[in-house]
């Protein structure tokens, strides 16, 4: 826990020249502990409420957009891998239908069910390893 860390160092720094700034670092840092407890079980508003702070003041927070752009950027590899599979089932489709003539249900929910990699393995244009 980084912050913990600085937080602490801080108040040992602070500790023989000041004594209430140090008993004020400690109350802040097992406040910000019990805060982050709360990360995992307590929706997103109970924890502004806690914290208190607004909604908007959250979303603000570098804390809120370091986790929301890990999302988007698990949510765009997602999409880009989905949508690779997607053509290349759509392109084995089409190359057995006119290869092999109309595929019975089975065989094609066969075919849907493969990974990528099983569906590149499949498509002429792809170099075999």
């Amino acid at each position: 826990m980084p912050l913990r860390l600085a937080a602490t160092a801080r108040s040992r720094s602070h500790e023989s020249a000041q004594p209430g700034i140090a008993l004020q670092n400690q109350i802040a840092d097992a406040t910000v502990a019990n805060l982050l407890a709360s990360f995992t079980t307590r929706p997103i508003p109970e924890i502004c409420a806690i914290g208190g702070i607004t909604l908007e003041d959250f979303t603000q927070s570098v804390a809120y957009k370091e986790i929301f752009g890990l999302g988007e950027e698990r949510g765009r590899e997602q999409g880009l891998e989905q949508g690779l599979k997607t053509g290349e089932l759509e392109l084995t489709m089409r190359l057995l239908q006119r290869r092999c003539g109309g595929l019975i249900p089975s065989q094609a929910a066969r075919i849907r069910a493969l990974p990528l990699p099983q569906l590149e393995a499949l498509d002429p244009r792809h170099p075999t390893p």
